[in-house]
């Protein structure tokens, strides 16, 4: 029987490397999409900043805490960092607030390959990143809001809000975007499904 995370990460933060090395494995993929749908480059190097962070904040680690809310919140904060890196002399503002489309010009390596999934990315692209974190944290991680606050650090309650924001950001978005008004009612009416696709 597999082990949780938990106990991984207990076993990890006793000291043993391998279960250390199963967290990662286990999440590798996962993180490696979040950063693959927001950079157009540095995928790799942010993907390893992300896990060699966690591994030496281990001892740190809130074991009450759900593993996989602690991993993504570190790789938004690298995200951020990069973006800061990026963007140090511009005066742009709050990060979380821009969207992809500012923050990053050059399109990200994320391949859609239907009509719908590209009026998906394009329009994920254009709200505010931390928008964009929220809806896919919600449909591609499939993860509980309590656990989305604690990934981009706001209280549950503002999660419902920010979520409820990004719904109808995206929707307006896709209108806009859409070559017909059935192309966006379909995405929109397939958002998770058409997530889950991505997402694999």
């Amino acid at each position: 029987m597999a082990q949780s995370d938990h106990e991984l990460l207990g076993a990890w933060q006793g000291g043993d490397d391998k279960a250390g090395s199963e967290l990662v494995r286990r999440y590798f993929a996962r993180i490696w999409s979040f950063f693959d749908g927001k950079v157009a480059s540095n995928v790799d190097d942010l993907a390893q900043r992300t896990f060699l962070a966690c591994t030496a904040a281990r001892e740190r680690i809130d074991p009450e805490r759900s593993f996989r809310t602690y991993l993504f919140g570190i790789a938004r904060k690298q995200l951020l960092q990069h973006y800061a890196r990026l963007h140090r002399d511009s005066g742009i503002g709050e990060l979380g607030e821009q969207s992809l489309d500012v923050l990053e010009r050059s399109p990200s390596q994320l391949v859609a390959h239907h009509r719908d999934q590209k009026l998906l990315v394009r329009a994920l692209r254009s709200i505010p990143l931390d928008l964009q974190i929220v809806i896919e944290l919600f449909y591609w991680e499939e993860m509980p809001l309590g656990e989305i606050a604690g990934v981009v650090e706001i209280p549950e309650g503002t999660v419902k809000s920010r979520l409820f924001r990004a719904k109808e950001l995206l929707r307006a978005r896709i209108d806009a975007l859409a070559s017909s008004p059935e192309l966006a009612r379909t995405t929109m009416d397939d958002l998770e499904r058409w997530s889950k696709s991505l997402r694999g």
